[in-house]
């Protein structure tokens, strides 16, 4: 027994003076030179070895090697795929003799890795390598992803650094080249059957990102199968999480919980290299959470969320989303329900509103270029161009819209876009107390922006509406529109200046406010605001209806029928857009009772028109007294009904009768002469 422990005490001294002398007696050069011609008959590349290789046995088999470059495929842009300063790999003695692959460490230190596809899409990665030649007749056997013979089916990854490298990606189909560095990755591997853990960071565009993930299963990924999969990638603009499975098969697919939350979008859209050229304010923080079901097809990937919970600003959405970016120009669809939709932070900004010209009242105001300047429009250029980014159909459900002032409610919209042109269908939309439908239409595929509007309202308050969409607050009432309008122009200015259409309307029970026109055919003097009591005058109606045609941003009414107590009106007369300009002649009708709304729309009475004239926020109202001239005892007759017969008034308080009124005399104080 003793002799054999001399025996073995011997062959273990043995064994470490042989693993210790082997480094320096092991022709080092010959074994740096097959290596080279090993790895140039697997992938087609030249390996270089320029720097000093070495190598021990204990306690593991270890090898290293220095400046270490790797030829890239033939035409690419870069002379190495691969370029290492240092390389070091120690694999476990006793696993390798029996046939495994056991990496004990393996570093890569400051290297620096050049991907590239050329201008079909193939891989400086895939390598053309010539296969091994075949006895005749026979059968090269089918090769096993995960099986024995598979050199990676016994892999064991102790501690596998990459430290302090640098990667590069550059698409030779777009020309554009994304570059990373600072890249520090650590992977641990026990075997194929236990999980891949992945951490590490690195540094894109001068931001450090960190990583980190899973894989459960290495085997059954490498065998073309499935496995479950974890990832987290963070940064300062972006945190993103993956909790799911991942297959690798053709095509590769991936599905799983996703939670993205970004904190500015335009921000990491720039920090990405795709900087936003869009208009407005809006695109800051982005949250994205659902099912997340991938197919990376060559073409591009097929994604889609479903139980999706999506927020951009002050918008919340719930619903499912799918886009499909293998084509020329992403598709998305959508089923969607939200909050109140604010589309202002999405839409450029208007410039300060000026004042109009003023102009002689009573002329008929133009539409010439230099009327049109300076009055309050945007002249900030309209920019549709991103309707081009992609093609869309959605369905949304919304709580309420807010465009510019303009506040819609509860509702439905279909919209469409393709090729830069969208259609917004929207239905049963609540609007200021009423409801609507429409259709909306932006064209940002032609050289000049263009609109288009269709739109029924019924039920709506006009007040509010009109003081939101054109800033006009002179008109109170329920309202009914059935209008179909368009334009073109390349700023908002040019596109108000550019309306055409037609259209007809209809307010019930309300006012025009700022005159009172039954007490404009009394009196002058107390038709308008009276300035020391404070009391704005109104003119009453129970209904106020008409139609309109549109050229050139100018609305021209010729039928305009208002019933208003002791009043019939007729109008004519123009409302200019462009120049935020009213010209309006209507012809009140005396009743000959006073019966109030409600009565006989037809009724003898004396015509006195009224001028109305001016900018829509500073109108001015005049009488036209001329008609009165052409049947002086017409009025005088119809008057009568309104001012009284002449007839004696009764004394008051025991005193004198009152003498009785002529009605000359007060046809005379009804105009002020």
């Amino acid at each position: 027994m003793k002799k054999f422990l001399l025996v073995l005490g011997g062959l273990l001294v043995l064994v470490i003076a042989a693993a210790v002398i082997a480094p320096f007696v092991v022709p080092v050069e010959t074994y740096k030179a097959e290596i080279e011609k090993r790895v140039l008959a697997a992938t087609g590349r030249k390996l270089t070895i320029a720097g000093p290789v070495s190598f021990s046995l204990l306690p593991s088999l270890a090898i290293s090697a220095r400046d270490v470059s790797f030829a890239n495929a033939p035409g690419a842009g870069n002379p190495n795929m691969a370029l290492l300063d240092r390389l070091e790999v120690r694999l476990k003695l006793w696993p390798l003799l029996s046939g495994e692959v056991a990496i004990d460490s393996f570093l890569l230190d400051k290297a620096s890795l050049n991907l590239e596809t050329d201008r079909q899409g193939r891989g400086n990665w895939q390598f053309d390598k010539a296969p091994a030649p075949q006895a005749r007749g026979q059968t090269p056997a089918p090769a096993q992803a995960g099986g024995r013979d598979n050199p990676l089916s016994e892999l064991r990854l102790g501690d596998v650094r990459l430290a302090n490298g640098r990667v590069s990606y550059r698409d030779g189909q777009s020309g554009k080249v994304y570059e990373a560095d600072a890249v520090n990755l650590r992977l641990s591997l026990p075997d194929l059957d236990h999980p891949l853990q992945i951490d590490g960071g690195l540094t894109w565009n001068g931001k450090p990102i960190t990583l980190g993930g899973q894989i459960a299963a290495p085997r059954a990924l490498l065998d073309g199968k499935a496995s479950a999969v974890t990832l987290g990638v963070g940064s300062d603009l972006l945190k993103l999480t993956f909790k799911g499975n991942a297959a690798n098969a053709q095509p590769a697919k991936i599905d799983g919980d996703i939670d993205l939350s970004v904190t500015n979008l335009r921000a990491l859209a720039a920090w990405l290299g795709q900087p936003l050229d869009v208009s407005g304010t809006g695109l800051g923080p982005l949250a994205i959470k659902g099912k997340l079901a991938a197919v990376m097809n060559q073409q591009g990937p097929r994604v889609s969320f479903n139980d999706a919970e999506l927020s951009l600003d002050a918008i919340r959405a719930k619903g499912s989303v799918m886009a499909d970016l293998a084509g020329r120009v992403p598709y998305v669809k959508a089923s969607l329900a939200t909050n109140v939709l604010n589309l202002n932070p999405y839409l450029p900004s208007p410039t300060g509103a000026t004042a109009s010209a003023p102009r002689v009242p009573g002329n008929a105001p133009s539409t010439g270029a230099a009327d049109i300047a300076e009055q309050g429009w945007s002249t900030e250029p309209l920019d549709f161009s991103g309707l081009r980014a992609a093609n869309a159909d959605l369905a949304l459900k919304v709580d309420g819209l807010l465009i510019r002032d303009i506040k819609i409610g509860e509702g439905s919209l279909a919209i469409a876009l393709k090729d830069g042109k969208l259609a917004a269908d929207l239905t049963e939309l609540a609007l200021y107390q009423g409801h609507g439908q429409g259709r909306v239409t932006l064209d940002g595929a032609a050289p000049v922006p263009a609109v288009g509007l269709t739109l029924k309202l019924a039920g709506v308050q006009a007040e509010p509406l009109l003081k939101d969409s054109i800033g006009l607050d002179r008109l109170r009432g329920q309202a009914g529109a059935d209008m179909q309008i368009s334009g073109a122009g390349r700023s908002q200015r040019e596109l108000v200046a550019a309306l055409a259409g037609k259209g007809a309307f209809k307010f019930e029970n309300g006012a025009i406010k700022g005159v009172n026109l039954a007490s404009l055919v009394r009196n002058v003097s107390t038709a308008f605001l009276d300035a020391q009591a404070g009391r704005a005058q109104e003119t009453d109606f129970s209904e106020l209806s008409g139609s309109f045609t549109m050229d050139k941003g100018v609305m021209r009414n010729n039928d305009l029928s208002l019933l208003a107590p002791l009043l019939r009106v007729g109008g004519t007369g123009t409302v200019d857009l462009p120049r935020r300009y009213v010209s309006y002649k209507v012809t009140p009708q005396i009743a000959g009772t006073l019966e109030g709304q409600g009565g006989q729309a037809q009724t003898g009475g004396v015509m006195v028109p009224v001028l109305i004239d001016g900018p829509w926020d500073a109108l001015s109202y005049k009488p036209d007294l001329t008609a009165l001239l052409k049947d002086p005892k017409g009025a005088l007759k119809n008057l009568r009904g309104v001012l009284g017969n002449g007839q004696q008034a009764p004394a008051a308080n025991g005193g004198a009768a009152t003498p009785p009124a002529n009605p000359v005399d007060q046809l005379r104080g009804l105009f002020g002469r």
